[in-house]
């Protein structure tokens, strides 16, 4: 999570799904402050924001890949 969240870092102009996917990392942390400030950041930019949906959009070669992504945004508190 540490590795993803300084490419992350790196990146000038983070689209939403950037910003959810970093809540995940920190909330996998324990850093739960700066996964409330993402994803209060993520719903400002797209207020129907859904967890669920947006992992099922994404193509995955293996399921437990998508459901470990999924458990990880809602633990940093994204809507399901």
């Amino acid at each position: 999570y540490e590795e993803a969240l300084g490419a992350y870092g790196r990146m000038r102009s983070p689209a939403y799904h950037h910003l959810a996917n970093m809540a995940a990392c920190h909330a996998q942390l324990g850093h739960d402050d700066e996964a409330r400030r993402l994803v209060k950041q993520v719903l400002e930019l797209k207020p129907d924001y859904s967890a669920r949906a947006w992992v099922e959009s994404r193509p995955f070669k293996r399921d437990e890949d998508r459901e470990r992504l999924l458990a990880d945004l809602l633990k940093a508190g994204l809507p399901e």
